[in-house]
């Protein structure tokens, strides 16, 4: 993404944010760094790299905690959070 239309999607969702806020419906929103530290205590080793851990053609850049009466206004609310950050949106339930 270029710059400008990063500068332009932040803004959009600051925008998106407040409207969540002002509507009751945002519990928590929080951008994501890049780099990660993996850790794999897993076997007899604890083994340590730079992550992210898993690698794609996308990326986890944040992620909101949203109070939603149903499905439907939590669906809608994953199509407005898409356009504001210009980028696609994993919608899943919190329990």
């Amino acid at each position: 993404m270029s710059a400008e239309r990063q500068e332009q999607a932040w803004a959009d969702t600051g925008a998106f944010n407040q409207r969540m806020r002002e509507q009751g419906a945002l519990v928590y929103a929080n951008g994501i760094a890049s780099e990660s530290l993996v850790i794999d205590a897993g076997g007899e080793a604890v083994i340590e790299s730079v992550g992210p851990y898993i690698s794609g053609p996308r990326r986890l850049a944040g992620f909101w905690i949203l109070e939603a009466p149903d499905a439907e206004t939590a669906r809608e609310w994953a199509i407005e959070a898409s356009a504001a950050c210009d980028e696609p949106v994993e919608l899943r339930p919190f329990h």
